[in-house]
C-alpha cells in the first residue's frame, strides 16, 4: 500500500533501533501496577471465568495453550531494503483508490471497540489506559518505532479489554505484550521476549510476555490486523501530495485524540484521521476558502458530518498543554518535526467552506 509518513520514512520502513539489554534503566508504571509482576496474582479475568497466566486457563474455553512458541527460534537473515524507484512510487499511487477502497472494506468489518467499554472494568480507568498509552508513546519514541505501531498496539489493547477484565497489576503486561505483537504484524526485526520485560522495569518474566500475547490472539481469535487513522492519513496524502508539514500536522492531532481519555472511541478511524486533515487544512490556510468536494467524493463524509469532529478535535488541541500530553509534546517538540508542539492553533471560521 501507498504511505507517507513523517520522520524521512515514506514508505513505512523499519526504524527500529536495537534493544540492548540492560540500558536505559526502567521502573514499572506505578500508577498502573503495584511495580512487582513476579509477585502478584497473574489473573485476567472474563466476565465470569478467571484465567491465570502461569497455571493455564482454569475454567476458561479459549485455546490459549494450543499455540507453540520457540524460545529460541533459528536466525534470520536481514531483510535487504532498498530506496524506492520513481516508477515504484507512481505505481503505489496508482493503486491508492484500491487501497483506501480495502480499508474502508476492513473497517466496516472490524468489532470496534464499544465507546464506554471502560465503564464496565472493575480495576482499571481511563486515565490508567492514558498512562499506558504514553507510556507506548514514549518507548516508540526512545526505539524509533513507527507511528502505526503504536495504533495498532492500542487497537489490540482497546479490543482486548472489551471482552477481558484485567487486573490493575497485570494492565502494563498487556500492553507491553500488545506493543510486542504490534511489531511483528509490522516489521521483520526481531525483538526477544526478554528485551521486551526489560522495558517494563523487570516488572514482569519473558514467559509472562509470551503467555500474554497467547492470549491476546486468542481472545481476538487471529484477527490482527484492522485498519488505523495512520493508514487513512497516509492514503489520503499520498493520493492529493500534501505537504510533509500536512500530514505531520495531521499525525499529531490524531496521536493528541488518543490520548485524551478516551474521548474518541466512538470515532472510526476513517472520519478521526478526515477530520484532522481537513483541520490542518483551516490552520494552513487560514480564512481562505477550503473545498470539502474531494473529502465527499474521496471518503464518502459530507462536510457537515465532519464539522463537529473538527471541532472537538480543535478544542484538543487547544488544550494540548495539559499534563495528559506530555508524551506527545515531548515527542513533537523536535527539531525533525518543526517543533509542531508549539504552534497555536488559530480561532477557526467553519463557514469558510464551499
Amino acid at each position: 500500500m501507498a504511505t507517507f509518513c513523517i520522520g524521512g520514512n515514506p514508505l513505512n520502513l523499519p526504524r527500529l533501533k536495537k534493544f540492548e539489554e540492560g540500558t536505559n534503566a526502567r521502573v514499572p508504571l506505578q500508577c498502573v501496577t503495584n511495580g512487582n509482576g513476579h509477585s502478584s496474582q497473574n489473573i485476567v479475568t472474563e466476565k465470569k471465568n478467571k484465567v491465570d497466566l502461569e497455571n493455564g486457563c482454569s475454567g476458561h474455553n479459549l485455546p490459549v495453550e494450543c499455540i507453540s512458541l520457540l524460545e529460541d527460534p533459528p536466525a534470520l537473515q536481514p531483510l535487504e531494503v532498498t530506496e524506492p524507484t520513481a516508477e515504484e512510487l507512481s505505481l503505489l499511487q496508482d493503486y491508492g483508490r484500491d487501497n483506501l477502497d480495502y480499508l474502508f472494506y476492513r473497517e466496516k468489518r472490524v468489532a470496534w471497540p464499544k465507546p464506554d467499554y471502560m465503564s464496565k472494568q472493575p480495576f482499571i480507568t481511563k486515565q490508567m489506559r492514558t498512562i499506558l498509552i504514553g507510556w507506548l508513546i514514549d518507548v516508540s519514541v526512545e526505539y524509533e518505532l513507527d507511528e502505526q505501531i503504536v495504533f495498532v498496539a492500542v487497537n489490540l489493547i482497546d479490543r482486548f479489554l472489551c471482552v477481558m477484565s484485567v487486573v490493575r497489576e497485570k494492565f502494563q503486561l498487556v500492553g507491553a505484550a500488545a506493543l510486542m505483537l504490534a511489531v511483528k504484524l509490522e516489521t521483520s526485526v526481531k525483538i526477544s521476549p526478554q528485551n521486551w520485560a526489560t522495558l517494563t522495569g523487570d516488572g514482569f518474566t519473558a514467559r509472562q510476555m509470551i503467555k500474554m500475547e497467547k492470549l491476546i490472539m486468542s481472545v481476538l481469535n487471529f484477527d490482527l490486523r484492522s485498519p488505523t487513522v495512520i493508514c487513512f492519513i497516509q492514503q489520503i496524502c499520498t493520493k492529493f501530495k500534501f505537504p510533509n508539514d500536512h500530514s505531520a500536522i495531521s499525525m499529531y492531532i490524531v496521536e493528541l485524540a488518543v490520548l485524551d481519555d478516551g474521548n474518541y472511541m466512538d470515532c472510526l478511524p476513517s472520519k478521526l484521521a478526515v477530520a484532522a486533515i481537513l483541520l490542518v487544512l483551516f490552520m494552513m490556510k487560514g480564512s481562505e476558502t477550503i473545498s470539502s468536494k474531494f473529502v465527499h467524493w474521496w471518503c464518502g463524509y459530507g462536510f457537515e458530518e465532519i464539522k463537529p469532529l473538527m471541532t472537538k478535535l480543535y478544542y484538543t488541541l487547544r488544550n494540548c498543554r495539559s499534563d495528559k500530553f506530555q508524551s506527545i509534546e515531548k515527542k513533537y517538540d523536535d527539531s525533525t518535526l518543526d517543533f509542531i508542539a508549539s504552534i497555536t492553533p488559530k480561532n477557526l471560521n467553519f463557514l469558510c467552506v464551499e
